[in-house]
């Protein structure tokens, strides 16, 4: 089963196609879906599915992958914990403020 994903991943230039897809998710707007995803459809309309199928099954692998270690990442250079960078990205995430293991407080700061 590995063997057959690599090959149906497996294209000649990999390192430049390596190289722009790095590029282009450098940029701030745009990210691996905008090489990976029309890549992909091209693949699927030429008649290459497994390529097509390993190809969106690698953008949802990364696209998982950074979700998860983003925050970390943030929050470790702020010198806090996930949590509170997600609730300062989304007011739809409540604050939960503890103290000595139990809630004192919970503020929502979407107001419908």
């Amino acid at each position: 089963m590995k063997k057959k994903t690599i090959a149906a991943l497996a294209a000649g230039g990999a390192l430049l196609l390596a190289a722009v897809t790095a590029l282009v998710d450098a940029l701030p707007v745009f990210g691996t879906g905008t090489v990976l995803l029309p890549w992909a459809a091209v693949c699927l309309l030429a008649g290459q599915a497994p390529r097509a199928v390993a190809l969106a099954a690698l953008y949802a692998v990364i696209s998982a992958v950074r979700s998860l270690l983003e925050p970390k990442v943030m929050a470790a250079q702020a010198g806090t914990i996930p949590y509170e960078l997600t609730c300062a990205v989304s007011k739809r995430v409540p604050r939960v403020y503890l103290q000595g293991g139990k809630v004192v407080e919970k503020e929502l700061l979407l107001r419908m």
